[in-house]
């Protein structure tokens, strides 16, 4: 009886096993994270970071020879040629003409005959007699394989005062882009792939999500390998243009007392001559106001010039009709002669000085 009591419970025990392997296997065949997980060769499941270090990690490691192996920035190596490397040229040129007109007119012509484009301009000032002040500013693409030659025609016919030359190399961010770009790419493709076999609409709306990201990480990346090619295949020229009468100087070494002497000498000529210009332009300039005004000054000269003899007449008539009536009054007995002579000769030394009243005052009254 106790034997077949065992029996039975072991047959139940293996029966409740065996039932609970059953659903065990059921559940994992049900469950969404296990159909996720395997779903894809490489554990593309949505929600796995495939930017995470493990992810690169486990990709084969770059070669020189592919500098774009999927999942890892391509760094140049140190033996590259210099016709492999990636490099963005600035030139600056600063300059002076005294033929402003011409000299824009060349910038824009060898500019667009190189190939290139102007990609931004401004001109400022005015030229006016002497006065010469304009300015100009260009900023120019020209192909960067005849960049040397292209500055130098765009200098022709101006006086350089400084021309400089900088170089960017982006070879490493450039290659780590096209690096980035082609893993991006592989991610891209095994997405799709993904989303042609999913059946489940959550499962292609994870995928389709994910596949946006990617996306949009593969334009930004475009937009900047686009911005390189283009820095990299036309080179940038600054150019600042001014108008002047004389070339600025170049600066020389130290010279002897001589030379210093002979330099102060013409120098000093230059600008006695350069001066001499100045006035005879300026004095040019203001001879209308300079004839106005001598014009007017001869006018009011010649009037108190008529004012002044019309007075001295009038005193010199007033002294002979003084001196008649003295004549008179001494013929007639009338004033002693003594006193007659006296006033006589005062009226011809002072003149005849009229009294309070307006008549002229005796002189030997007072």
């Amino acid at each position: 009886m106790k034997q077949r009591n065992l029996r039975s419970l072991a047959v139940i025990a293996l029966i409740l096993l065996l039932m609970s392997a059953v659903l065990a296997s059921c559940g994992g065949g049900k469950g969404t994270s296990g159909v996720y997980d395997n779903y894809y060769e490489g554990g593309y499941a949505y929600g796995y970071d495939y930017e995470d270090e493990e992810y690169y990690n486990d990709k084969p490691a770059m070669t020189d020879a592919d500098p774009t192996v999927k999942g890892m920035a391509a760094t140049p190596s140190p033996t590259q040629t210099a016709s492999e490397r990636k490099r963005i040229y600035t030139v600056n040129v600063e300059m002076q003409t005294k033929d402003f007109d011409t000299v824009v007119a060349n910038i824009i012509t060898v500019t667009e005959s190189s190939g290139g484009y102007i990609e931004s301009s401004s001109v400022s000032g005015s030229s006016y007699d002497r006065i010469v002040n304009r300015y100009a500013s260009f900023r120019v693409r020209v192909p960067a394989k005849s960049l040397d030659a292209t500055v130098d025609k765009l200098c022709e016919g101006t006086n350089v005062v400084s021309r400089s030359t900088s170089v960017s190399d982006v070879t490493a961010p450039y290659y780590d882009n096209e690096a980035r770009l082609q893993s991006l790419l592989t991610q891209e493709e095994r997405l799709l792939a993904m989303l042609e076999t999913a059946d489940e609409l959550e499962y292609m709306l994870q995928l389709e999500d994910k596949l946006a990201q990617v996306r949009y990480q593969i334009e930004s990346i475009n937009s900047t390998l686009r911005l390189y090619d283009s820095q990299i295949a036309y080179s940038t020229v600054v150019i600042s243009l001014e108008e002047v009468i004389e070339y600025t100087p170049v600066v020389e070494a130290p010279k002897s007392y001589g030379s210093r002497i002979s330099t102060a000498f013409k120098s000093s000529w230059s600008e006695f001559a350069e001066g001499w210009r100045d006035f005879s332009v300026e004095f040019v300039y203001a001879l209308p106001t300079l004839l106005v005004l001598a014009v007017i000054t001869i006018i009011i000269v010649l009037i108190v010039r008529a004012i002044v003899r019309r007075a001295k007449k009038k005193t010199e008539a007033a002294r002979r009709a003084r001196m008649e009536e003295y004549a008179a009054m001494a013929n007639t007995g009338m004033v002693n002669p003594g006193m007659v002579n006296a006033g006589m000769a005062n009226i011809q030394n002072n003149g005849v000085q009229p009294g309070a009243d307006g008549n002229f005052q005796n002189p030997t009254n007072g």
